[in-house]
Order: C-alpha cells, then sequence, then structure tokens
C-alpha cells in the first residue's frame, strides 16, 4: 500500500512537470511569434496554455496584450477582464487602464489606475500614465501631484519615461509644463523642474 502511494506521489509529480514544460515551451513560441508579429500564431501558442491550464493569467493577459497589438480592443479588455476574475493584480489593472487611455478614455484609465495604486502605491509608471489622463483631462493640479510622487518613487524611471513621451509628442514641452507650475508648492515646482524643464 505504500508503495502505491509513493508510485501515485511521483505519477502525480512527472504530470505537473510535463505540463510546465508544455506551457514553457508555448510560452516561448508565442513570445517569438509575437517578436515577429506574427499574432495569429501568438495567440495560437497562447491558447493552447489555456488547454493545459485554464487558469493560467499569464496567458491571458499575453492573449489580451496581442488583441491590443491589432486594436480589437473588445477581445482585449475580456481577455483582461478574465484574469482580472482569477487574480486582483495591480498589472492587470493598469493595463486595463491603459486601453482605455489607448481609446482617449481618461476617466475610465483614471479610475483603473487608481484600483493599481490601491493595491501598491510605488508604481512610478502608473503615477506617471494617470497623471498624463489628468492633465489630458485639464485637471493640472492632480497632474503635477502625480508627476512629483513619481519623481519622489523612483527619478530614474520617472524621467526616462518622461523624455520619451515629450520626444513622442504625447507630453508638453518644457515651458509649458513650468508654466503649469505657478502657485503650485515648492516640492511639486522642483519635481516638475527635474522631470521636464531640465531636458
Amino acid at each position: 500500500m505504500k508503495n502505491l502511494f509513493v508510485l501515485l506521489l511521483l505519477s502525480s509529480f512527472f504530470v505537473h512537470a510535463q505540463k510546465n514544460v508544455e506551457i514553457d515551451h508555448f510560452f516561448q513560441m508565442g513570445k517569438m511569434s509575437e517578436m515577429n508579429a506574427n499574432y495569429p500564431e501568438a495567440l495560437k501558442n497562447y491558447h493552447e496554455i489555456l488547454l493545459i491550464d485554464e487558469l493560467n493569467t499569464k496567458a491571458y493577459q499575453k492573449i489580451s496584450h496581442i488583441h491590443s497589438l491589432i486594436q480589437n480592443y473588445d477581445s482585449a479588455f475580456y481577455y483582461i477582464d478574465f484574469a482580472l476574475a482569477i487574480e486582483t493584480n495591480e498589472y492587470f489593472y493598469q493595463t486595463k487602464a491603459n486601453y482605455h487611455q489607448d481609446l482617449g478614455e481618461h476617466q475610465l484609465a483614471i479610475h483603473y489606475y487608481n484600483k493599481a495604486l490601491k493595491i501598491n502605491p510605488n508604481l512610478t509608471n502608473v503615477y506617471l500614465q494617470r497623471g498624463f489622463c489628468y492633465l489630458t483631462n485639464n485637471q493640472i493640479d492632480n497632474a503635477l501631484k502625480d508627476f512629483a510622487i513619481a519623481w519622489q518613487i523612483n527619478s530614474e524611471e520617472a524621467k526616462a519615461y518622461t523624455n520619451m513621451n515629450i520626444q513622442m509628442g504625447l507630453l508638453p514641452t518644457a515651458n509649458q509644463m513650468c508654466k503649469f507650475c505657478e502657485n503650485q508648492p515648492l516640492h511639486i515646482v522642483k519635481a516638475i523642474e527635474n522631470l521636464f524643464c531640465s531636458i
């Protein structure tokens, strides 16, 4: 009887290990297809993972991401919502917020960035993205506060994100941002100067 138990335990371990090998294989194939912009093949590989493990949130997130790349946002929302139903995760909320931001739905984006920050209040990128949404909605004070918080959390990451978005034309110029700082507290002025005005 003891030998049978050991045999069943070993068999279970082997099956679990085999599933992990298959999942890793499909993730690697999916990533390669994604890098080559072969999105149908990437989706096929990520869906194969769900046939092995229907609760694999990483696969749902990857499928959602592919759908956003091809601008199929209905499916992108469907799969990220599925991941969130399995696991409440700040990155899944951030992903959902990013989709709303891509669609110009800034109030909804702010709502989901808030959810992400409630789980993890140290996400530099989320403060910057939410700040951008506030800026777009002409909520200047809130935007400046978010940019300042991002600077306090991780100045290097905040600076890199800001530089990239200014170069892409997605954020106002340094002169415009510095003008927004009139009548702001000193810590906000310093953060905005460091983020925008010293580029």
